[in-house]
């Protein structure tokens, strides 16, 4: 009897320790097992985006972030995806990078997206560079985003102030100087105006940035209805091998506008190299109808 007894116990604990083992098992081996799920997804998503298959990317990385949520990589991942795809959404998906990740260079980027999709006065944006005013002081890329969203306000000094400041901590950087000189064509003051044009001028030779200062010098003279002057900046940045075909428009504007001889002849020439390129020539056909040329628009 005592025999039996003891055997019954060992059994009855033996069952218990095994119900404890698959209990065990199953709490502690069950995340595990989705932290290797999850990575297996961001892998695949990862190999989607290197192929450039964004549609599966986005699938893969909705399977890693409903295993966890708080992957960090993968949110960020989601978050630079739906940038691309210029998505509003991309501002929660980079609200939720700032939540996971408060780093300086984060809340900068929340701050561009949200201006991005944002309508004026762009509270997120301007919320987000609130809270990073004084670490951004000495920081390039707020201050362009600081720049980018005076612009979009009309607060034109401001946006100086802040691409002064760029310039000032990059003094190499000749873009801060095209976009500073660029705002100050228009400004009231007309030597602060002419010295922004002699600025952009002694770019037009640069090899990086000559195109968009010869753009803007073009658009400018146009707007002040110096048309000789806008079309020897158009000519200039024609003979560039970067010049588009949105500055053939523009050029062909200018004749128009100077009521040109010229016309004629750069409207044969833009329709012969938009003939085999279906948006250039509604391009073209729109820019026709426009002119009051609704022959040559049909």
């Amino acid at each position: 009897m005592p025999e039996n007894s003891s055997k019954r116990i060992w059994i009855v604990a033996s069952l218990v320790a095994l119900i404890v083992l698959a209990v065990g098992a199953w709490f502690w081996g069950r995340p595990a097992y989705h932290r290797y799920k999850a990575e297996r997804t961001y892998k695949q998503a990862r190999a989607f985006i290197e192929k450039g298959d964004l549609n599966n990317a986005t699938l893969s990385l909705r399977q890693t972030l409903s295993l966890n949520p708080a992957n960090a990589d993968a949110v960020r991942t989601m978050a630079e995806l739906m940038t691309r795809a210029q998505s509003p959404g991309a501002v929660a998906w980079w609200r939720r990078v700032v939540e996971l990740d408060p780093a300086f260079s984060n809340k900068v980027m929340l701050a561009a997206v949200a201006l991005r999709f944002e309508k004026p006065p762009f509270p997120i944006a301007s919320e987000t560079l609130e809270q990073i005013k004084a670490a951004g002081e000495t920081n390039v890329a707020y201050h362009l985003v600081c720049a980018r969203r005076a612009i979009r306000l009309n607060r034109i000094p401001e946006a100086q102030a802040h691409l002064q400041t760029a310039t000032r901590l990059e003094p190499t950087n000749y873009l801060h100087q095209l976009n500073l000189a660029v705002l100050r064509l228009q400004d009231r003051d007309a030597s602060v105006a002419e010295a922004a044009q002699r600025e952009l001028t002694a770019l037009t030779s640069h090899p990086k940035f000559g195109e968009n200062a010869l753009r803007s010098l073009s658009a400018d003279a146009a707007r002040r209805r110096q048309f000789a002057e806008a079309q020897r900046y158009s000519e200039q940045l024609l003979a560039l091998p970067q010049a588009n075909f949105d500055d053939l428009i523009h050029h062909l504007t200018i004749l128009h506008e100077s009521k040109s001889a010229e016309l004629p002849a750069w409207i044969g020439r833009i329709q012969d190299r938009a003939s085999t390129n279906a948006p250039q020539v509604a391009t073209v056909a729109i820019w026709l109808k426009t002119s009051n040329r609704p022959r040559e628009a049909l």
